[in-house]
């Protein structure tokens, strides 16, 4: 089992110091890895349709996606309403709730949330 971990752990380490190679070389081309694997400037993997997580609604079925302002951060959440949400927000930052910080997602994209959401 480590064996296997380490020779995970290898190939990345290598397709990633292939990426910064290649990207030093060439500062203008995008970095394309030996397996056609697109990376960007920091040898990180990238994705054809890379979306934020905290832009898409996470929601358990029956809820509503909500995303507070918090400290360091957007708290990603599922509630019934608004008031609910705020609930939930209290319960995951100590700081003061406020209304003003709290998104709504509709109609795809999220949008200041008002008390009758």
């Amino acid at each position: 089992m480590k064996q296997n971990m380490d020779d995970a752990t290898r190939q990345t380490r290598d397709r990633r110091e292939h990426a910064q190679d290649f990207l030093t070389a060439n500062p203008s081309a995008h970095s394309v890895g030996i397996d056609g694997t697109t990376y960007d400037c920091n040898g990180y993997e990238r994705t054809r349709n890379m979306t934020h997580v905290t832009d898409t609604p996470y929601a358990a079925a029956g809820l509503n996606s909500y995303r507070y302002a918090g400290r360091y951060g957007w708290i990603m959440i599922g509630a019934k309403d608004a008031a609910d949400a705020l609930q939930e927000a209290a319960r995951s930052t100590d700081d003061p709730i406020t209304l003003a910080r709290l998104e709504a997602y509709k109609n795809g994209r999220y949008c200041p949330a008002t008390l009758g959401d």
